[in-house]
């Protein structure tokens, strides 16, 4: 998947499944997908499927939903439209990067924009 990929399905489901106006997936798929179904031990971060909601605070109203692990992350926050893609090439950084600092990242990001 390249960035440019995961930005796409980003989109869409800050799009609540649209593209290009025509409603590709359910809009009840992504509302139940980004709902926080489980609760774990990490703060204030509850657990859909597949993507971890993040509640309000300094993401905004609407909190921000993410998805990846090891350097390939999938952010959007709707409060501010705005989606982002990490893609990190796993050959030249066998580590990836800390979800942590993504989320950083992200804050700083959308702390910063109108």
């Amino acid at each position: 998947m390249t960035a440019r990929d995961a930005a796409r399905f980003g989109q869409l489901f800050l799009d609540y499944g649209k593209w290009n106006g025509k409603q590709i997936v359910p809009k009840d798929w992504i509302d139940v997908s980004t709902r926080g179904l489980s609760r774990t031990n990490r703060g204030d971060r509850g657990y859909g499927y597949m993507w971890w909601q993040l509640s309000s605070g300094p993401w905004g109203k609407d909190g921000a939903y993410t998805a990846g692990f090891a350097g390939q992350f999938i952010a959007f926050v709707p409060s501010k439209r705005l989606v982002i893609a990490q893609i990190v090439e796993r050959k030249e950084n066998k580590q990836g990067t800390r979800t942590r600092d993504f989320l950083g990242f992200v804050k700083d990001l959308t702390v910063t924009a109108p």
